[in-house]
């Protein structure tokens, strides 16, 4: 006999309860979880690759309980949820302990191999007399995407490895059906896959893996390659990536898989349900202000783009250049949102679409360490993990087909003047760039920062206050030569 397991998986929900025209919002969400799994309830699996406690607003116990009501059956820790650091990280483990199996198999407490508390490497459920084992990563270069002290008592190891010790472990408590469940990201260039996610099917691709399942970057991907299904997906809830797994009761395997991405937005679900509505409701009702406060306006969508200049990555290192009074700024953009929505703009906005509230530091760079940071954040390597910076000050041009450490053709004042190696600017940036954020440790520590009072949030607001209304247009500070192999838009 033949039965059909369906497995449901995303990543960096980010607790978007409330919907809009590009997000769907917790009830939309659960509408299409439900439109598979009421159709094979017992054998319905929901898995989520991490990145959920780390928005602003509801940044805890509220995602939490959101995600139980979902029926989410296990959640891999993301970068992301060290942001805040160990109490909170392990007050909320602590909380949704017992509900949810929460899993990382390569973190743990530094200069131990101890697990953080309350985490497990792996989770076996048995379903209909099959047992399905789902080992949990997180991505390896977590350290260097969190600001460094919250991050300091942790440590992550090879995801390859780990999973190669668990698969033998799982196997011997008959597990018949194995899943990776993994904070790891990936990409497609013309429909080449690449990143780390890729780099670590490599190294598993041999093991007795049915479905390797990734996070942590945008976009959907689905793919099937030496026997391991492999897929990625759903930012926000904008997409549910749907896995059908046949298993054979005789020979006891997976015969075939087979799968589709859901997108709830453009779906429409006749499921309504109370509970679901209640708690967006209780969550979301706290925050009226923040919905209501408009101080600019939208004269249509202010995009980001993670890997060419942005509209929306120029406003907001304008903003915080103009609040701090430096030479120069810069961010990174993987802790940026996709746009700030055309119409008015309020603190939610702002909050949806930069997903840090720091205070701003400030420090003085020479020329020479700007050149640096942009050669450092143009090798391919960190590339394909952490993508680029938006900045203001300054105009830059890259040259993708140069070889790592050449690939800065020029650094221009706004006045078209070069930057010279040892002339001294004024830099402003966020606490977790000026703890070396995106593997820029080794530049960001060059120099001593400072804490300013204000927030970043705050430094964007009152610079929409100021200017009134933005668009989506570019000055065209960021001029890229070449083929970037690691970054494909669309």
């Amino acid at each position: 006999m033949v039965i059909r397991f369906d497995i449901l998986n995303h990543a960096d929900f980010c607790g978007e309860f409330r919907g809009d025209k590009y997000i769907p919002g917790l009830r939309k969400f659960y509408r299409a979880i439900e439109s598979v799994r009421k159709n094979n309830p017992d054998r319905t699996l929901l898995l989520d690759a991490g990145d959920e406690i780390n928005r602003l607003l509801w940044h805890g116990r509220d995602v939490l309980d959101g995600m139980e009501l979902i029926g989410t059956d296990a959640w891999t820790l993301g970068n992301h949820e060290f942001d805040r650091g160990r109490e909170e990280l392990e007050d909320n483990i602590k909380y949704i302990h017992g509900r949810i199996p929460v899993l990382s198999a390569n973190v743990t407490y530094r200069g131990t191999d101890r697990l953080i508390d309350n985490v497990l490497p792996y989770v076996i459920f048995s379903r209909d007399g099959v047992k399905i084992a789902v080992i949990g990563v997180t991505t390896e270069y977590t350290e260097k995407m969190v600001t460094y002290p919250n991050f300091e008592p942790y440590e992550v190891h090879s995801a390859s490895e780990e999973i190669k010790r668990y698969v033998d472990e799982v196997k011997g408590r008959g597990a018949e059906i194995i899943i990776v469940l993994a904070h790891i990201g990936a990409y497609s260039t013309d429909g080449v896959y690449g990143g780390e996610l890729f780099e670590l099917l490599e190294k598993i691709k041999d093991l007795d893996i049915d479905l390797l399942i990734g996070g942590h970057q945008p976009g959907d991907i689905y793919w099937k390659t030496d026997g391991i299904m492999v897929n990625k997906g759903g930012f926000s809830g904008k997409s549910l990536i749907h896995t059908e797994m046949y298993f054979d009761t005789e020979t006891r395997k997976v015969i075939r898989t087979k799968g589709n991405v859901i997108y709830p937005l453009e779906e429409r679900y006749d499921m309504p349900d109370h509970r679901i509505d209640e708690f967006t409701e209780k969550v979301l009702s706290p925050f009226e202000m923040y919905f209501s406060d408009v101080f600019a306006m939208a004269t249509e969508d202010v995009n980001m783009s993670y890997g060419e200049e942005s509209a929306m990555g120029n406003l907001f290192a304008d903003a915080v250049r103009w609040q701090a009074g430096t030479d120069f700024s810069y961010f990174n953009t993987t802790s940026c949102g996709p746009r700030i929505p055309a119409g008015p703009i309020t603190r939610y906005s702002i909050k949806q679409a930069i997903y840090f509230d720091e205070h701003l530091h400030t420090a003085q760079y020479t020329g020479r360490d700007i050149r640096d940071l942009f050669e450092e954040v143009h090798d391919p390597e960190r590339y394909s993990k952490n993508f680029n910076l938006y900045f203001s000050g300054l105009r830059v041009t890259i040259d993708h087909d140069k070889p790592y450490g050449h690939k800065v053709v020029s650094i221009k004042h706004p006045d078209g003047r070069e930057l010279a190696d040892d002339e001294i600017l004024t830099v402003a940036t966020s606490a977790y760039m000026a703890s070396g954020g995106n593997d820029t440790r080794d530049i960001a520590r060059r120099h001593p920062w400072k804490e300013e009072e204000c927030l970043i949030h705050d430094a964007i607001r009152h610079y929409l206050t100021e200017i009134k209304t933005v668009d989506n247009s570019i000055d065209h500070r960021y001029v890229f030569l070449g083929r970037n192999e690691q970054y494909d838009e669309h």
